[in-house]
């Protein structure tokens, strides 16, 4: 099964609103897992004046976008860029929101790394991209510059993966339970974690025994088959037919067997039973021969 594809997405804006502002700056990086697929970054011309608190906080200048391109030639290379596959975002309803503003409506799935971390990281309290990576051990080289914080928020991302899975399985367990039936957008990843706990459990202990036994794991959740391989059975050459008089003679009370053993019950009442069901098996054989219609007025409905 091929690994999920993830874009994670940041832009920087001349303030709050996607109703009176607009965006200056979009960074992406996509990546499957650890590796990462291709990276995008480009200034936006707003149309309008850049804040100098703006330009204080992100260090954006007028200058850096007067020749960029505006948003709306933009957006095809967006759309393309994230075709297929989740996006991240920190605070992502922001990102999203600025892009429908623009005209770019997007229906990715979304996860918010926000929204993780409070799931994850109970102990900490604040939960703004530079303080949740101080926390998680990832260096940060240029706060509020859009493919920066992107990538940021990728290992940020990856990060609190990580240390969900080491959550004890009765707490996902419990979290997905909760999550059973809502629309909550985190319940398919804690979903993830289940299974690789799953998975992971199997792996370690009982697979790990099975595995010296001669068996290994198949399927998502080890289903058990052979190491080794098994040839496969065929049909033999030439059919044998069961002799039924031949197996009756071996049973009658003067037969083989009971010559053989004198002192069992096989005998007269072993011969009746087989022969009962000879009859039984020659009676039910003749009527499936006859034609269905025969058949079907001798049996009532």
């Amino acid at each position: 099964m091929a690994s999920p594809i993830y874009v994670a997405l940041d832009v920087e804006t001349t303030g709050l609103s996607p109703e009176r502002d607009a965006i200056i700056e979009i960074g992406m990086v996509k990546f499957d897992g650890r590796r990462v697929l291709d990276r995008y970054r480009s200034f936006v011309n707003p149309g309008r004046r850049i804040p100098f608190q703006i330009t204080q906080l992100t260090g954006i200048s007028p200058d850096d976008v007067k020749d960029a391109p505006v948003i709306l030639t933009l957006l095809p290379k967006i759309r393309e860029f994230v075709a297929g596959s989740t996006i991240i975002g920190h605070n992502i309803a922001f990102d999203m929101g600025f892009l429908a503003g623009a005209g770019l409506r997007l229906s990715n799935r979304t996860i918010d790394t926000f929204a993780l971390a409070n799931v994850v990281l109970l102990h900490v309290t604040r939960h703004n991209l530079s303080s949740l990576a101080e926390e998680m051990g990832i260096r940060q080289t240029s706060a509020h510059r859009a493919l920066d914080d992107a990538d940021t928020t990728r290992q940020l991302f990856l990060a609190l993966c990580e240390r969900a899975e080491q959550l004890p399985l009765p707490v996902i367990e419990d979290v997905n339970r909760a999550a059973l039936g809502s629309h909550w957008p985190l319940a398919s990843l804690f979903h993830s974690f289940e299974q690789n706990r799953a998975r992971s459990a199997f792996n370690s202990s009982i697979g790990a025994q099975l595995q010296e036994k001669g068996f290994a794991a198949s399927g998502k959740l080890g289903v058990l088959v052979k190491s080794e391989e098994e040839p496969e059975l065929a049909p033999a050459p030439d059919k044998a037919t069961t002799d039924i008089e031949a197996m009756l003679a071996l049973l009658q009370p003067a037969g083989a067997i009971a010559r053989q053993f004198p002192a069992t019950s096989t005998g007269r009442n072993s011969w009746r039973c087989c022969a009962r069901s000879q009859r039984r098996c020659v009676t039910t054989a003749t009527a499936w021969s006859r034609p269905a219609r025969a058949r079907a007025s001798r049996w009532p409905t």
